[in-house]
């Protein structure tokens, strides 16, 4: 299936994914698809992107490790972002001290 792919980025992702998750064949097959059969979006009814398996993993990982709520969005060109929810000036310290952050 990720014969399929031709930029060395996304097979890459393909690759993450599959090991990370431990995807079968189906879903990596499933995950190829969606990567390269991008659907044209129609000007004024914009559609709320499908996180893809490895996004949504990596959120799940990290959120284990963090203890708390992680979001990460990302573009269709790449760019985006990634959320860390904090409940408290003590919890935001906690998670700057897990990632060696103003030490």
């Amino acid at each position: 299936a990720m014969i399929n792919i031709g930029d060395r980025e996304d097979q890459l992702l393909v690759y993450r994914a599959t090991i990370e998750g431990e995807l079968s064949v189906r879903k990596v097959e499933e995950l190829v698809r969606n990567l390269t059969h991008k659907p044209e979006k129609k000007p004024g009814s914009p559609k709320k992107s499908e996180k893809n398996i490895y996004l949504s993993k990596l959120e799940q990982n990290l959120e284990e490790k963090l203890g708390g709520r992680v979001v990460i969005k990302q573009s269709g060109d790449g760019k985006g972002e990634l959320r860390l929810h904090f409940e408290s000036t003590e919890d935001l310290n906690r998670i700057l001290d897990l990632l060696e952050i103003m030490k």
